[in-house]
């Protein structure tokens, strides 16, 4: 039987270990079952040969939030991922009009470049019923550009064709726009944060990813963010099953809000749990803060 390819390096990958599903609507989206691994370039990856892109579309229409209950976080999370965002965004473009999100999701980094850049026009190809009353918010394609300001955060980590994703985004940048991206931080091929694979495609790590999207524009700054990285254990992975049941997990979840805190996820942290990277056009100049240029290490 052949092995799939890497849609990176286009080498043959080999078996990692089984894709950890957390519901069947998401079995009925990719049904390869396995996670698999590239020993040419490093990237950890679904077969994206197996991926039924309408089951995949149905099911984040229906299921992510309703049955997965993902993108269910507490909003103080939420609002601290923006603020970091709007910062990172402060540091590296001066004065943008406008700023489009990949799937804005509940809006809540959208709203925070408003309270960076007052008077910045906010668009969203994906407004979330949450926030599609808010008349700031203009839903248009990324085509529509130019932008000066691009944010795809924890979307890439979705998409069949990462590279081909992050091109269009390049080009939809203004001269001087850049492109902000955040995912999880996937340290040796493990997804230690958001418990099951589900519903993620590709699992970076710092150098793979910079090695991507290197290809597509020029990376000006990537480095390791947010809350230390926790290996599974044990006692964690029992409390990860356990609280996918039905009748436990809103009854978690309302306790997770109850102690969540509004932290600054701004800082980098070399064990941090997600990457987040700027990139630019073709000869943009890279940041000089040795900080953020982690993924020159």
């Amino acid at each position: 039987m052949a092995r799939p390819h890497c849609y990176h390096c286009n080498d043959e990958l080999i078996p990692w270990r089984r894709y950890d599903f957390k519901t069947g609507a998401f079995k009925r989206a990719y049904s390869g079952r396995k996670v698999w691994y590239s020993p040419t370039c490093g990237l950890v990856q679904a077969d994206m040969t197996k991926v039924d892109n309408g089951a995949l579309s149905q099911y984040y229409q229906h299921a992510y939030r309703q049955v997965a209950k993902i993108g269910m976080e507490p909003e103080p999370l939420y609002t601290a991922r923006g603020k970091a965002l709007a910062a990172l965004a402060q540091k590296h473009v001066s004065e943008p009009k406008t700023v489009f999100e990949v799937g804005a999701g509940h809006g809540y980094n959208l709203l925070a470049m408003r309270s960076a850049f007052p008077g910045i026009e906010l668009y969203t190809d994906e407004p979330d019923n949450s926030i599609s009353r808010d008349a700031a918010i203009k839903v248009r394609d990324l085509t529509d550009g130019p932008y000066d300001i691009v944010v795809m955060s924890h979307v890439l980590e979705h998409f069949t064709d990462p590279g081909a994703m992050v091109r269009k985004a390049i080009d939809s940048l203004s001269p001087n726009g850049r492109l902000i991206i955040e995912v999880p931080n996937d340290e040796h091929g493990v997804m230690p944060i958001n418990g099951p694979d589900e519903p993620h495609l590709s699992f970076f790590q710092l150098r793979v990813l910079t090695d991507i999207l290197a290809r597509e524009g020029e990376v000006i700054a990537a480095y390791r963010c947010g809350p230390s990285n926790k290996k599974k254990t044990f006692a964690r992975i029992l409390r990860q099953h356990i609280g996918r049941l039905p009748i436990l997990h809103d009854f978690l979840r309302s306790r997770r809000k109850e102690k969540a805190v509004e932290i600054d996820r701004s800082k980098p942290n070399p064990k941090g749990r997600y990457i987040r990277v700027v990139l630019g056009k073709d000869g943009a100049p890279r940041s000089t803060d040795p900080i953020e240029r982690e993924w020159l290490n």
